[in-house]
C-alpha cells in the first residue's frame, strides 16, 4: 500500500512555540520608573475599603469636635475640613489615574496575549478538523478496497 501524497501534514501555529518562551506580563515587570511605581502603590493602597474606613473615621472624628479639642482648631474647622478634603481628593485622583494607567498597561499586554492564544487555538482546531477529514478520506478508501475484495470471487 503506497503512502498517500495528499495525507495530512501538521503545521503548528507559531504562537505555540512563542508562548512556551514568553511568560505572561505582570504589572511588576513594567518599566515605569519611580513615579509609576509610587502611583501604582498609592492606587493599590487607596483602592480598598480599609482606606475608605480610615478616612471616613478620621473625618467623622474631626467633625465630631476632636479636631477642635486636640488641635485647637477654631471656628472654621468644617470649612478647613472641606478644603483639605478637596485638595487631598484632587491629589489622590491624579495619582490614582496615573496608577490605573500603569496597572492597565500590563492588562493590555495580557489581553493581546490572550487574543494571540485564542488565535493559535483556532488554528489548532482547524488543523484537527483537517486531520480528521484526511483520516475520513483514507478510511473511506480502505473500506472501499475491503468491499471490493469481499465482492471479488475467491
Amino acid at each position: 500500500m503506497a503512502a498517500n501524497p495528499e495525507a495530512f501534514r501538521y503545521e503548528p501555529h507559531p504562537r505555540i512555540a512563542e508562548r512556551a518562551n514568553t511568560p505572561p506580563p505582570k504589572t511588576d515587570d513594567e518599566n515605569v520608573g519611580f513615579n509609576g511605581r509610587l502611583a501604582a502603590l498609592i492606587t493599590k493602597g487607596v483602592g480598598n475599603m480599609w482606606a475608605f474606613y480610615a478616612v471616613a473615621i478620621a473625618m467623622a472624628a474631626w467633625m465630631a469636635g476632636l479636631g477642635q479639642s486636640l488641635f485647637g482648631d477654631p471656628y472654621p474647622w468644617a470649612l478647613m475640613l472641606l478644603i483639605f478634603g478637596g485638595i487631598m481628593q484632587m491629589l489622590l485622583m491624579i495619582a490614582i489615574m496615573v496608577g490605573q494607567q500603569v496597572l492597565g498597561g500590563a492588562a493590555d499586554k495580557r489581553a493581546v496575549q490572550t487574543y494571540s492564544d485564542a488565535e493559535a487555538i483556532l488554528h489548532e482546531c482547524q488543523q484537527l478538523q483537517a486531520h480528521l477529514q484526511s483520516q475520513d478520506q483514507l478510511l473511506g478508501e480502505i473500506v472501499g478496497r475491503v468491499e471490493k475484495m469481499e465482492a471479488a470471487p475467491s
